[in-house]
């Protein structure tokens, strides 16, 4: 499978690119169902890719992200003197 940018246009281009080809006319639920599980495995096999590519794993950027709102969260708490536990 050819790599995808990973943008919100490029995603919506690969899922019209299955929905698109529908025949709307009569009953096309099969058809559709069917379209749409094939665009969903290309939307995960176009994020698999992208996240090969990538220079850091997975893990290390959501670790990256958790570190980071912790951070942010305990600003706010300090900030207004409030415990994450609800107690004051």
């Amino acid at each position: 499978m050819k790599s995808v940018a990973m943008t919100p246009e490029s995603i919506r281009a690969l899922m019209e690119k299955y929905i698109g080809n529908i025949d709307t006319q009569g009953n096309a639920e099969y058809l559709t169902a069917l379209s749409a599980l094939r665009g969903v495995y290309d939307f995960v096999d176009t994020i698999k890719l992208w996240e090969k590519s990538q220079s850091k794993s997975g893990e290390l950027l959501f670790d990256e992200v958790c570190v980071t709102l912790e951070k942010e969260y305990d600003a706010i708490s300090e900030k207004y003197h409030y415990k994450l536990d609800g107690s004051q």
